[in-house]
C-alpha cells in the first residue's frame, strides 16, 4: 500500500500524464512495438485513475462565500451607486431584486432567479416567515415591477424604502433560517439521545 502523501503525488503525475511528450523504443518490455505499448499504458493509467477518484483531476473547488455575505456586500455596492438619484431607476430596482433573488436561491434553495414576482412569493410563503418580514419583499417586488414594465417613477421616499425592506428582509429571513436550522439539529440530537436510551433500556431488560 501507499501512504497518504504518495498517493497525492500519484494523483498529481497522473493528472500531468495527457500533456507529457512520452517516446517509446520500439522493443520496449522486449514484447511489444511502440503502438500497443502506449495502449497498454493509458489502459494501466486510466484505471488507477479510476482507483484514486476522478475528483483528483478536477480544480480545487472554492469555498462557497454565504449568500448573506454577498447579498450585504451587494447592497453596500448598490447604496453607494447613487442609481435612482441619477434617474436609472429600472437599473436600481433591476439589481435591487436580483441580490434579492440570488440570496433567496443560496439562502433558501429558491431558484428565484428565474421565477416571476407572483412565483417567488409563492415559495417565499412556504418557509413561514413573519408577515411583516414577508410583506417587506412583497412590497418592493411589486413596486420594481411597475417600474421596469409599467415605466412607474417611484418618489425618493419609495426608493429609500425599497432598499430598507429588502435589506431587512435579508437580514431578518437570515435570522430566522438560521434559528430554524439550530432548532432542527437540537430536535435531531435530542431524537438520537432518545434512541440511544431506549436502546440501552432494551439492552439491559434483555440480559435480566
Amino acid at each position: 500500500g501507499i501512504d497518504k502523501a504518495q498517493a497525492e503525488q500519484l494523483k498529481m503525475m497522473l493528472s500531468n500524464y495527457d500533456s507529457m511528450d512520452i517516446s517509446f523504443s520500439s522493443d520496449m518490455f522486449g514484447l511489444f512495438d511502440q503502438e500497443t505499448t502506449q495502449k497498454i499504458l493509458s489502459r494501466f493509467i486510466q484505471q488507477l485513475r479510476d482507483q484514486l477518484g476522478e475528483d483528483a483531476y478536477e480544480e480545487e473547488v472554492k469555498p462557497q462565500i454565504p449568500a448573506i455575505v454577498t447579498a450585504r456586500e451587494k447592497l453596500a455596492l448598490l447604496k453607494d451607486a447613487n442609481l435612482w438619484q441619477s434617474g436609472r431607476y429600472k437599473d436600481y430596482y433591476t439589481d435591487l431584486t436580483d441580490i434579492a433573488r440570488e440570496y433567496l436561491e443560496g439562502e433558501f434553495e429558491i431558484d428565484a432567479i428565474e421565477m416571476t414576482s407572483d412565483e417567488i412569493l409563492s415559495e417565499v410563503r412556504k418557509i413561514h416567515l413573519d408577515d411583516l418580514v414577508f410583506n417587506k419583499l412583497e412590497k418592493t417586488l411589486t413596486t420594481a415591477d411597475l417600474v421596469k414594465f409599467a415605466k412607474a417613477t417611484p418618489l425618493s421616499a419609495e426608493n429609500e424604502e425599497a432598499f430598507k425592506n429588502i435589506n431587512s428582509f435579508v437580514e431578518e429571513s437570515y435570522t430566522f433560517h438560521q434559528e430554524l436550522e439550530k432548532k432542527k439539529m437540537e430536535e435531531a440530537k435530542a431524537k438520537k439521545y432518545d434512541f440511544e436510551e431506549h436502546t440501552e433500556n432494551q439492552e439491559m431488560e434483555e440480559t435480566k
